[in-house]
């Protein structure tokens, strides 16, 4: 069965809409095998539908909504879901940072409602393995209009917004920016 589906030009996971480019699993797959990864965690939940995508890469996977919501997990068994405001320090601290902080490496898809204020709250935690990508992405408004709105129809967060002092380009980065993904690391 294909679990990616086109439905009214939209991108679906089974029944779930997924707010990524449609060919998005050759870049799961580049990221998979770039570093071994002990854990997924996606900031905006939305309706789930890159939630169980990422189960379907990932071994365990978490995912992070500022709204109570049930999704259709499709029989994973390896997605939980989490309510909490990653706007919040002490939400950041109280439930996000118990995962990151285990064993391992992570990686952090950024996808909710302030996607520059997230990813500057949450690179004060990451460690040094770990990726932190940033959706909607594009390097600046001009790079946008240039190449960004040929991938993706739109762009949320631009790298000035970003607080490179504690973030670096990742070396996927170019690949990233195919998929409108912005993807970072700790600058140590």
């Amino acid at each position: 069965m294909n679990k990616l589906i086109y439905k009214n030009r939209v991108p679906h996971y089974i029944e779930s809409v997924m707010m990524q480019v449609f060919h998005i699993t050759p870049f799961l797959e580049i990221l998979k095998k770039h570093r071994d990864f002990s854990r997924a965690i996606e900031i905006g939940t939305a309706d789930g539908g890159f939630t169980n995508l990422l189960a379907d890469y990932f071994t365990n996977v978490y995912t992070f909504d500022i709204k109570s919501k049930k999704i259709n997990l499709y029989d994973h068994k390896n997605i939980q879901q989490i309510t909490a405001n990653m706007h919040e320090l002490n939400e950041i601290e109280n439930k996000l940072l118990p995962i990151i902080s285990q064993q391992g490496n992570n990686i952090i898809f950024i996808d909710g409602g302030d996607k520059a204020k997230e990813a500057n709250l949450i690179s004060n935690y990451i460690k040094s393995n770990d990726l932190i990508l940033c959706h909607d992405f594009s390097i600046d408004a001009n790079d946008f209009f240039n190449r960004g709105k040929m991938i993706w129809n739109c762009a949320e967060c631009y790298e000035e917004f970003l607080n490179l002092k504690n973030l670096k380009r990742s070396e996927l980065f170019d690949i990233g920016l195919n998929f409108a993904w912005g993807t970072y690391e700790r600058n140590f």
